[in-house]
């Protein structure tokens, strides 16, 4: 789910927040296993948009995630864990289309 926020004509800021599904699939020779859960984020960034009079657009964007951590314990050892700490990405991208 995300929202944008336009700043001038062209550019434009846009936020959201990001939900994940983890799914663990070990096979662990200690008979250890995982349980599945789910992560938490938001994403940020800036963009550039530009429209013709042909109906074709031009589009720049650059995002940043941030996903929260979790830690998670062995089902059958409490002495097992996981921890995956925050998880941070950033992307771009340029993409041009037509409008109808």
């Amino acid at each position: 789910v995300y929202a944008s926020l336009l700043i001038t004509d062209n550019l434009y800021l846009k936020f959201g927040a990001v939900t994940l599904d983890l799914v663990t699939q070990e096979n662990l020779g200690t008979g250890s296993a995982y349980g599945n859960t789910d992560l938490d984020g938001h994403t940020f960034g800036v963009g550039y948009n530009m429209e013709m009079d042909n109906g074709v657009f031009l589009r720049a964007e650059a995002m940043r995630v941030k996903i929260g951590g979790i830690s998670l314990t062995s089902t059958n050892n409490t002495d097992n864990k996981i921890v995956l700490d925050d998880v941070d990405g950033v992307n771009a991208s340029i993409s041009w289309g037509k409008t109808f």
